[in-house]
């Protein structure tokens, strides 16, 4: 690609429209209106002129509206292509307790940190005339079956996805969000491009996992730290308190853990085989070999494959993982007729907040709101 042209795309970039979800997910309100394009005329204008705005659609946008209300139906049971049932909450539309009557537009989370910790997501998009679908990822927490890295995401996402979209309080639009390993999950379902799924929000999702892993070559110590807590919060650690408490006082205190070499730090791993069997498959594979170039692992060498819909990328310029973050719009702007917007600010992989370290960069009018939403969002 050439040095023009992604200067020409990235001119584009952090553009905010915190209209995003409500135009993609809106449903048909007037005739064959179909709102494919971004939030202003402006942007409009500097998009394919085959994506028009039809000001007139309005998406569902106050929690007045709705009775600043929501429902919520928790460990709904999502059955899987294989026979896996993963576990999900549903956030629904309410008025005194009581789901408001109708169709609307769904935004799908998949988690392997807890289903539970995007209550406040739930309940905020609930209250602005969404259904929020909140599922833990496949052995998770609440959910079924064995949890091993990205592998099963994808087509898990797929089935949510359509599941999602057939619900009879469903309009069949249904959007993803989340943010890291949340993003990830995104990427592997879009990469089957499942018929309903119209929009996504990667939040510090970068595209290729094995720079992450070995960067520059070198074995990361955060793989194994994330290694260890995944262990430590897993629902087979839970069930054996010795092991669990192991685990939680050594990633308390984990720098002595990370400094010893990999066959040391795996010992712990030994009462969970497959905890232990994703931190030794890591090790051995140095190179950027077969493992690496999964399709779920790699997703920046399969852009072909992701559905063309709408995406808005997040990412902070002290993450390690913005690099990859703006290679995935580059990339989906260049290959995709759909709009892409990209918005870096100053912020560590955890985005939204006016410090990071020590610096401090103040408040202001838009900061302040675009706090507050990728706050409401992503938490």
């Amino acid at each position: 690609m050439s040095t023009k042209k992604i200067r020409s795309i990235l001119a584009g970039a952090c553009i905010v429209s915190s209209c995003f979800f409500p135009n993609y997910l809106a449903p048909r309100l007037r005739g064959q209106a179909v709102h494919r394009s971004v939030a202003t005329p402006l942007d409009a204008a500097q998009d394919d002129p085959g994506y028009q705005v039809d000001q007139s659609v309005a998406a569902p946008s106050t929690a007045a509206q709705y009775g600043s209300g929501y429902q919520v139906e928790k460990n709904v049971m999502v059955r899987m292509t294989d026979g896996i049932n993963l576990a999900t909450d549903i956030y629904r539309p309410a008025k005194q307790g009581v789901p408001l009557q109708g169709k609307f537009p769904v935004i799908v989370y998949r988690t392997p940190y807890n289903k539970d910790g995007l209550h406040r997501e739930g309940i905020f998009f609930a209250q602005h005339g969404y259904v929020v679908v909140a599922q833990d990822c496949r052995g998770r927490f609440a959910s079924g079956g064995e949890f091993y890295l990205l592998l099963n995401d994808g087509q898990d996402g797929y089935d949510t996805i359509e599941w999602a979209a057939a619900q009879s309080w469903s309009n069949g639009k249904v959007g993803t969000a989340g943010a890291s390993y949340e993003a990830w999950t995104q990427y592997s379902a879009a990469m089957l491009a499942p018929p309903h799924l119209v929009a996504m929000f990667p939040v510090v999702g970068w595209g290729n996992y094995f720079r992450h892993a070995f960067s520059g070559g070198v074995p990361g110590l955060s793989m194994s730290e994330w290694d260890l807590f995944m262990a430590q919060t897993s629902k087979e650690a839970e069930s054996m308190l010795a092991v669990h408490t192991k685990l939680e006082e050594t990633f308390k205190d984990r720098i002595p853990w990370l400094r010893l070499p990999p066959t040391q730090r795996a010992e712990i791993f030994k009462p969970l085989p497959h905890y232990g069997k994703l931190f030794q498959d890591a090790y051995a594979h140095p190179t950027f070999d077969s493992y690496w170039k999964q399709q779920n692992l790699y997703p920046a060498g399969n852009y072909s494959q992701f559905k063309d819909v709408p995406m808005f990328f997040i990412s902070g310029w002290y993450d390690g993982t913005v690099g990859g973050v703006i290679e995935n719009f580059v990339q989906l702007s260049a290959l995709q007729r759909s709009p892409k917007k990209l918005m870096v600010g100053p912020w560590p992989h955890a985005t939204g907040n006016s410090t990071c370290g020590e610096a401090y960069f103040g408040p202001s009018p838009w900061m302040s709101r675009l706090c507050n939403l990728i706050g409401s969002i992503i938490g």
